[in-house]
C-alpha cells in the first residue's frame, strides 16, 4: 500500500510520516535515543491499528490484536545519501496487486553499502499523487526475508522530496502495505529491480 494511495485514514498517515522524520532526526544521536524513537513510532502505530473501522485488518482479526511484529532495531541498517536523479525519464507504471496500472515515473536511484557490497533501489514518483503528497517518492523493495518472514508483496519506506538531495532510507522503518493484513485492497507492487540478495533483518515482519 502505498499510504497516500490506500489508506483509509489521511490522519493516520500523516502521523505516521511525522513521525517517520522525527525518527530519522534523532538517529543522529545516541544509539539508545535512535532506538528509543524507533521503537515509540511503532507503539504509536499500533495503538492506530487497534482502532476499529480505521485499522487496515478486518475485524476478526482485531480481537486478539496485541501489536505488530517488528525484527530488533539495528542502526547499522540505516543509511544517508543523495537519490542520483534519472534525467528525462519515460512515463512508467507501478502494477498494483490486482493488475491496476499506477502513472509513475523513476525519480532516481539511492545507493548504499553494506557489508563491503554496493547496491541501488529505484525511487519513484507517482504522478497521481493525491493533495498534501505532491512530494511523496516511492521506495519499494524486496529482500532475501520475503515471502519468509515479512510480506511477499515487498515492503516500502517512505521518503519526501528532499530540495538538499539528502535522504535517509532507514530500513528499521520499512514497513508492509496494507494487503498484508488481508481486506479487498490494492497496494503497489516493488519494480522487480529492487530486489535486494540478502535477507534484510529489520522493519516490520510478516503479520501472519
Amino acid at each position: 500500500m502505498l499510504r497516500h494511495f490506500s489508506l483509509k485514514n489521511p490522519v493516520l498517515a500523516i502521523c505516521l510520516v511525522f513521525l517517520a522524520s522525527a525518527c530519522h532526526e534523532a538517529a543522529n544521536g545516541p544509539t539508545a535515543t535512535y532506538r528509543k524513537q524507533i521503537l515509540s513510532e511503532r507503539a504509536v502505530k499500533d495503538s492506530l491499528f487497534a482502532i476499529a473501522g480505521k485499522s487496515p485488518m478486518p475485524a476478526t482479526e482485531l480481537k486478539d490484536f496485541h501489536g505488530l511484529h517488528y525484527y530488533d532495531v539495528d542502526p547499522q541498517l540505516r543509511f544517508e545519501g543523495p537519490i542520483i536523479p534519472v534525467e528525462n525519464a519515460p512515463i512508467d507504471t507501478i502494477l498494483g496487486s490486482k493488475g491496476d496500472k499506477r502513472p509513475a515515473q523513476k525519480f532516481g536511484y539511492f545507493k548504499f553499502d553494506y557489508q563491503g557490497k554496493f547496491y541501488q533501489l529505484a525511487v519513484y514518483r507517482m504522478l497521481s499523487r493525491k493533495p498534501g503528497f505532491e512530494d511523496y517518492l516511492f521506495l519499494g523493495f524486496f529482500d532475501g526475508n520475503s515471502g519468509e518472514s515479512t510480506y511477499g508483496g515487498g515492503r516500502y519506506i517512505d521518503l519526501t522530496l528532499n530540495p538538499q538531495n539528502h535522504y535517509t532510507v532507514d530500513f528499521n522503518l520499512a514497513y508492509n502495505p496494507y494487503c498484508a493484513y488481508g481486506g479487498d485492497y490494492s497496494c503497489a507492487v516493488p519494480p522487480l529491480e529492487n530486489k535486494l540478495d540478502f535477507a534484510l533483518n529489520a522493519g516490520e515482519k510478516s503479520w501472519h
